[in-house]
């Protein structure tokens, strides 16, 4: 079975992975570090690795090279209030 992209997550400096499920962005986590990616098995992984796995998974709206939160298919964004 291929890997997949599980998560949204940042890797803090202190190696601790703040994480949130598929459809939300970086941003929504509010905290600073390496932006990257959690796969099904656990795993972080950075967007360049991200964008491999996504890509291969079909997972990404279109192949790309460095993966953000926005080019996934499950991303989608929040409506603005007025």
């Amino acid at each position: 079975m291929a890997t997949k992209i599980a998560k949204v997550a940042i890797k803090k400096p202190s190696g601790k992975v703040a994480s949130e499920p598929m459809g939300l962005r970086h941003k929504d986590l509010h905290t600073s570090g390496k932006r990257g990616f959690v796969t099904d098995s656990g795993k972080f992984v950075g967007r360049t690795e991200g964008a491999k796995i996504a890509n291969k998974a079909k997972q990404s709206k279109t192949p790309v090279s460095r993966l953000h939160s926005e080019d996934l298919k499950a991303y989608k964004p929040r409506s603005k209030s007025k």
